[in-house]
């Protein structure tokens, strides 16, 4: 995934080449945590309250909100009308809206006992992961 994203970068494939570093910075976040979700599930811990399973759905989309607003205000404080926007602005940019989705999905995964806080969880890494996808086009094309 490395060399591919290495190759798209050389090759002036800004756009192929965000899309990468945003899923491995999703993929560096999202393997561990099933691995570690799984191993967390197996001791058996008791299903959440649904208060507490809507807090944890609910702290998910903060922060996955947070990231999003935080990298938007990094790229407009970097780019400006008329200027092409830096490449390595770009690319890291791209690497961190990857943990957009990455957070929920990682309360999800601490959650694979409780099928509701787990759902939501992983509701919202969608919904995140698909604004992230959509950023990341957005800024290649700066």
């Amino acid at each position: 995934m490395l060399d591919g994203l290495i190759h798209a970068y050389q090759s002036g494939d800004q756009k192929g080449a965000l899309l990468r570093a945003y899923h491995l910075a999703l993929l560096v976040l999202a393997v561990p945590g099933v691995l570690l979700g799984l191993l967390y599930s197996l001791m058996k811990p008791a299903a959440h309250t649904t208060s507490i399973a809507l807090a944890l759905v609910g702290l998910s989309v903060v922060l996955a909100g947070a990231v999003l607003e935080k990298v938007r205000r990094s790229v407009s404080s970097v780019s400006s009308p008329g200027q092409p926007f830096p490449p390595p602005e770009r690319l890291a940019a791209a690497l961190q809206l990857g943990s957009a989705p990455g957070v929920p999905f990682l309360l999800g995964c601490a959650a694979f006992h409780d099928p509701l806080t787990w759902l939501g969880c992983w509701a919202v890494a969608l919904a995140a992961y698909l604004l992230g996808r959509q950023r990341v086009l957005d800024i290649s094309r700066k």
